[in-house]
């Protein structure tokens, strides 16, 4: 049942988030910007996974960028993908990538896109209470309004370097 409906402009991404998240929701938001869809799962008002259309941090790079797997660690893992259509998280564990590693990459991707919607300034939201998310979940460590203070922190810091810049 879509439970909520409404314009970027009217009500911004930390608005929206923070109404779920305060309200215990239980569903999938989706939020789109021209050809970029994003689609956040909450489980009792706390952000359980993202997935959509959209310029993201992708796994792989976050664990080379990190220190958990080498360049050639990751050729690997995607040349495995090709072959057993297995997810990339799935691949690296089975050849000895440590879980937590692993489960901390996929936290820093969800919390990076959360980053990125907060500089949504147009388009449109859609939240549909109940509906069970597709796809990996995971539960963030971070409490929601934490995230949310920082990355308004962020996006003002980038906006007072553009402005210095």
């Amino acid at each position: 049942m879509i439970a909520l409906v409404g314009d970027l402009s009217v009500f911004s991404p930390v608005d929206v988030l923070q109404f779920l998240g305060l309200s215990g929701a239980r569903g999938v938001l989706e939020l789109t910007r021209e050809n970029e869809r994003v689609k956040l799962a909450f489980e009792d008002g706390r952000i359980v996974g993202a997935a959509g259309q959209y310029a993201r941090p992708r796994l792989g790079e976050l664990l080379r960028e990190a220190g958990h797997i080498s360049e050639m660690d990751l050729a690997r893992g995607l040349a495995d993908i090709e072959l057993s259509g297995k997810l990339l998280g799935e691949a690296l564990v089975e050849a000895g990538l440590p879980v937590e590693c692993l489960d901390a990459a996929l936290e820093e991707q969800v919390i990076q896109t959360i980053f990125l919607l907060l500089k949504w300034s147009e388009g449109r939201f859609q939240f549909q209470s109940g509906v069970k998310p597709a796809g990996v979940q995971i539960s963030l460590k971070t409490p929601l309004h934490s995230l949310l203070f920082e990355g308004l922190k962020r996006v003002d810091e980038e906006a007072v370097k553009g402005v210095v810049s």
